[in-house]
């Protein structure tokens, strides 16, 4: 058992990081005047064994569905920006949430909490459910509770993977409690283990740097808003409306699709994870050193899943027969993987202008003049371009950018990609197009395409006369990872265009 005086430090280290990420990220703020006691009662630990009242804990939860904002809580409100904590009551969602809740007054910002019960480990998930919102009471907090189950979101959504769909759908259900609570912030307890974890992940996946640097302590929204792809089962929400309309039937993009606005984007909260330089060991003794329990999940022991696997048997091998620091190691390849990738979207930025154009219908390149820059600069910007039709770059690989890289060259033939999530990439002449892949019974859009289509065969003459290849290659990846629902280059490859697997 630790001493009092090891307790107090584990205590003051955790806060003292949390703090500092707090300035870094702009969301602390000059302490608001002091509260009388009738106007809030102070935050407290939940003691082991003790349990808020029930009239404490109806007050504290609120359901969110779509459009209707939470009951606001008793105390007045800080200056400051709001943050939602998502707690799952694990060690580390657990001393999140203390620790944010200690922190509120003196750094000026308004708390929520929000817990998603994934509703398929049965009682014990509503066990869960039930300790974060008595938790969220005892510290008087609002608390976001939803229940919803991701084998049906899954067959909803068609997704491959089901740990990629209970990731998606837990943060489309924060992206919520976040837009009712006007929150600027979603804030995860993703620790130093996590991001070693997600390091060798996408290693072993094959990911290149943007892949490698894993989580950034602040980052852009993850998800956009899903496709109402069909009506929500009994007791579950639709999905509120996002810059992209129903899909239809059987996936492809609605007619009227477009890509995602700069004020669809701002709309998105910030992710933020000030846990990322301490570990689940430093959170377990926070946590102690409060009197705080926590709850145990027993689906991270299941073994059908990948990050299990690597979390409970590839590392610990690693460590035992290879290099007992293996995880100091990969957070150094992941910071300098960040650092490195830093660098290439900043120097993207400088010739941005010369090289792309952004249309509500899609990004337009200058191939000839990106083929020029140096390949590191080439891949940013055409993962750039992607994201800027889609949203986000889930699902596009290391091979989806070496395809479009091997039509970039002068002389090629004219020839179309058809990319994740129904991106198309056309290349014709100097220039490149990509936009949403319409259908042909889309005829006022598909005319749009057909436009873009001719200018660029007719740009300096393309070679080709109409007669493009479409490239093909297997573009499917393993059954958990994020592009992995055999997304694939359709068509015919020539002989010797195909880029290297």
């Amino acid at each position: 058992m630790p001493s009092a005086k090891a307790e107090l430090a584990a205590q003051r280290r955790l806060e003292r990081r949390v703090a500092n990420a707090l300035q870094r990220a702009g969301y602390s703020r000059p302490a608001a005047p002091p509260q009388t006691p009738a106007a809030r009662q102070p935050a407290a630990a939940i003691p082991p064994g003790a349990a808020p009242s029930a009239a404490a804990a109806r007050q504290s939860a609120a359901a969110i569905p779509p459009g209707v904002a939470p009951t606001p809580p008793t105390a007045a409100r800080p200056p400051g920006v709001t943050l939602i904590a998502a707690c799952s009551g694990g060690p580390d969602s657990t001393a999140l949430l203390l620790c944010l809740a200690r922190l509120r007054d003196t750094h000026g910002f308004a708390l929520q909490a929000a817990h998603l019960n994934h509703d398929f480990r049965g009682d014990e998930a509503d066990a869960d459910a039930e300790f974060v919102q008595e938790l969220a009471a005892c510290l008087g907090l609002v608390c976001h509770i939803a229940k919803e189950d991701p084998l049906e979101y899954q067959r909803r959504r068609g997704l491959a993977s089901f740990e990629q769909c209970a990731r998606e759908m837990r943060y489309n259900f924060l992206a919520r409690a976040a837009a009712a609570a006007g929150a600027a912030a979603v804030v995860t307890g993703h620790t130093a283990d996590d991001q070693a974890e997600t390091a060798l992940l996408h290693l072993l996946r094959g990911a290149g740097l943007p892949g490698l640097r894993g989580m950034a302590e602040t980052a852009p929204w993850p998800f956009p808003p899903p496709p109402e792809t069909a009506d929500p089962a009994p007791g579950h929400s639709r999905p509120p409306p996002g810059p992209y309309p129903p899909a239809a039937g059987d996936g492809r993009p609605p007619p009227n699709a477009r890509p995602p606005s700069a004020a669809d984007k701002a709309a998105r909260p910030t992710l933020f994870r000030p846990l990322l330089s301490l570990t689940k060991a430093d959170t377990a003794a926070y946590c102690w050193a409060l009197g705080q329990e926590y709850r145990q999940d027993s689906g991270n022991y299941l073994w059908r899943f990948r990050r299990n696997r690597v979390r409970r048997d590839l590392l610990p091998r690693l460590a035992r027969d290879y290099n007992p620091r293996i995880r100091e190691a990969l957070l150094r390849l992941s910071a300098a993987a960040a650092e490195q990738t830093d660098f290439v979207a900043a120097e993207l930025e400088k010739v941005w202008p010369q090289i792309a154009s952004e249309s509500p219908n899609g990004v337009l390149l200058q191939a000839e003049a990106l083929a020029a820059l140096h390949p590191a600069l080439q891949q940013a910007a055409l993962r750039r371009s992607y994201a800027a039709v889609a949203g986000d770059t889930r699902r596009l690989s290391e091979r989806h950018i070496a395809a479009m890289r091997a039509t970039l060259p002068p002389g090629g033939r004219e020839r179309t990609l058809q990319l994740p999530r129904q991106i198309r990439f056309h290349r014709a002449g100097r220039l490149a197009l990509l936009t949403i892949a319409l259908s042909s019974a889309d005829t006022a859009d598909a005319n749009t395409i057909q436009h873009h289509s001719e200018a660029l065969a007719a740009a300096d003459d393309a070679p080709g006369g109409g007669g493009g290849d479409t490239l093909a290659g297997g573009m499917a990846a393993s059954g958990d990872a994020p592009n992995a629902d055999a997304d694939v280059f359709a068509g015919r490859m020539a002989s010797g265009d195909a880029p290297n697997a």
